[in-house]
């Protein structure tokens, strides 16, 4: 069985291993010189933001588009760390999509945090 992800970096990489985008990287990567692309950095920064303390939840995908104006429900406690300040938001807090917080909301929905309403 495969290990849960602890964060959205987590989920991103089992995203990425499992389309080939991973294995790419690492190719073009080392084909240029570069020694380290940056992903485990990237990986662990985004574990950081978006952190999953319910472990009964896992990563989805996103078969509708997502437009301004739809709802979702937060379907487990989310805790976000915002330029080293801890944000929270509960489970069963109803979300609504604006063009600020689309990214974010996507984000939610791939890490399987969110169910449309």
């Amino acid at each position: 069985m495969a290990e849960k992800s602890s964060g959205l970096g987590d989920s991103i990489e089992k995203f990425t291993k499992a389309t080939g985008i991973k294995k790419a990287v690492e190719v073009v990567t080392k084909a240029v010189g570069i020694e380290d692309c940056g992903c485990t950095r990237r990986k662990e920064q985004l574990n950081k933001l978006v952190t999953y303390k319910n472990s009964n939840i896992e990563p989805t995908t996103i078969e509708e588009p997502i437009n301004e104006g739809d709802t979702y429900l937060v379907l487990g406690n989310i805790t976000n760390m915002i330029n080293n300040q801890e944000s929270r938001i509960l489970k069963d807090t109803i979300l609504i999509v604006g063009e600020k917080n689309k990214i974010e909301i996507e984000g939610y929905l791939l890490a399987g945090l969110l169910k449309k309403l």
